[in-house]
């Protein structure tokens, strides 16, 4: 039912952004930087995923009324692979992180063509994939889970570049990954440049 709150919400949020205001289409790129269970040392046991540093890209539309606005984003995360072996076999273990957001931006009020200050917040449909392979026979497993996340950031914008830092809360429940583990936190955060496309 939560997810089915969240669709129809980032529906709506698609819906209003042909509604009076001003529009614009941004390209995003960012460091991604794990928290959680993405972070900790690799573990088996406890479901520890050992990732380092990735990267996320997205695409967004977004619909400005005076100080606010709102936006909705199609983002893929990718967290810094683990690599280790078994004996003399390597294998990698690597997570997706696929994101689908309806966000809400508050602007600071400023002089005009000074840098703006903003925040934002927002809820998102997540689709996280875990995949480990052993390199070198081929063999893999991977499972993916849905989940519903939540963002909270700051940021500046001055031109067409904006620059934003933003915690993104990504957690769900599956027994199909490890045996005994059943919670996880694949939270994470971003330093996300914004690059805003000309519009005619």
């Amino acid at each position: 039912m939560k997810k089915l709150i969240l669709i129809a919400l980032i529906l709506v949020a698609a819906s209003s952004l042909s509604a009076a205001g001003r529009w614009s289409a941004i390209l995003d790129v960012a460091p991604l930087i794990p928290q959680g269970d993405l972070a900790e040392a690799y573990d088996i046991p406890s479901g520890m995923m050992g990732a380092g540093t990735g990267y996320e890209v997205g695409f967004r539309l977004r619909q400005a009324h005076r100080n606010s606005a709102l936006s909705i984003a199609m983002n893929i995360g990718k967290p810094g692979k683990y690599s280790d072996a078994n004996g003399d076999d390597p294998f990698d273990v690597s997570a997706s992180i696929f994101r689908c957001s309806a966000d809400y931006t508050w602007y600071m009020p400023t002089q005009r063509n000074a840098v703006q200050f903003f925040l934002t917040a927002g809820g998102s449909l997540n689709h996280n994939v875990y995949k480990d392979e052993y390199l070198n026979d081929g063999e893999f497993f991977e499972h993916g889970v849905n989940a519903i996340g939540a963002n909270l950031g700051v940021g500046a914008k001055k031109g067409e570049f904006e620059f934003t830092l933003s915690y993104h809360v990504n957690r769900f429940d599956t027994i199909q990954i490890w045996d005994g583990v059943e919670n996880y936190n694949w939270d994470y955060v971003t330093a996300r440049v914004g690059i805003i496309l000309p519009t005619y």
